[in-house]
């Protein structure tokens, strides 16, 4: 089985000519969902090409010297990078979304079990029967389960109403719970748009990376060959942070500081 943590894609030809959004776009769809996993993070992968933007004038050297490298390798190292910055935040801005959406579902949860809870109290006090109020279900760790269990018993109080002791409590109860539940069921619905535009955007984001790293594989491999004994060269043409994570020796981080690229 290979090693997810490989980075190293079999051979790439990396295409030739000026590139444009376009066309990497295009190119970049064609890689679907097989393409290698990166288990960098986006930040990790644009740290790295950042740094070997500073190797843009050895291009005349390494053509000179025979090695295989064009301006029009940096100019696809740099219009990936555009494309990637804001991908990569807008990734970032649906995770703390889902936290947030994730926190609220759970503060609803609780608050419609406590309003249940106390209409049922109220109904049993003005005469319905305590088995009208008994749960369908043990389990109420799901927002859904709950709300439907929640809005049986709305559509149970608001029937017996007239009889019931309390009114203006069990109007605020039952008002505080149909508002919740319309609430997050919208956001429910929301959320499966937004899952979907999120998917697509993943997707996206992994296979320009992938198309990212392997120009930055080809760029690293000619530069480290041509400059082995400059250390300068050799920050910008080595790729510290998408392999560090492969590196075993005591005391190196090795812990992701970004969510791994989905591919």
């Amino acid at each position: 089985m290979k090693n997810k943590l490989t980075v190293e894609p079999t051979e790439v030809i990396i295409p030739e000519g000026k590139p444009t959004e376009s066309g990497l776009l295009k190119e970049a769809s064609t890689l679907g969902t097989s393409f290698a996993p990166i288990s960098a993070g986006v930040g990790d992968v644009i740290a790295d090409a950042h740094e070997m933007k500073s190797a843009r004038g050895d291009v005349n050297e390494l053509k000179r010297r025979g090695y295989y490298v064009t301006e029009h390798h940096f100019d696809r190292l740099e219009l990936l990078i555009e494309m990637l910055v804001p991908l990569g935040a807008r990734q970032k801005k649906a995770i703390e979304a889902r936290r947030r959406k994730t926190l609220a579902g759970e503060e609803a949860r609780a608050k419609l079990l406590v309003n249940r809870e106390r209409l049922a109290r109220i109904g049993v006090a003005g005469g319905l029967p305590a088995s009208l109020f008994q749960m369908t279900t043990r389990s109420t760790s799901r927002l859904n389960t709950v709300m439907n269990e929640v809005d049986e018993v709305l559509q149970l109080i608001e029937e017996h109403r007239a009889s019931l002791p309390d009114q203006d409590t069990v109007d605020d109860l039952v008002a505080e719970s149909r508002q919740l539940i319309e609430e997050n069921r919208q956001s429910r619905l929301a959320g499966k748009i937004i899952g979907g535009d999120r998917s697509i955007t993943t997707i996206t984001t992994g296979q320009l990376c992938r198309l990212l790293v392997n120009v930055m594989q080809h760029l690293s491999k000619q530069g480290l060959a041509a400059f082995p004994d400059d250390p300068t060269r050799e920050t910008a043409y080595r790729l510290d942070n998408i392999y560090r994570r492969n590196r075993k020796k005591a005391g190196d981080d090795v812990t992701p500081t970004e969510p791994p690229v989905d591919g």
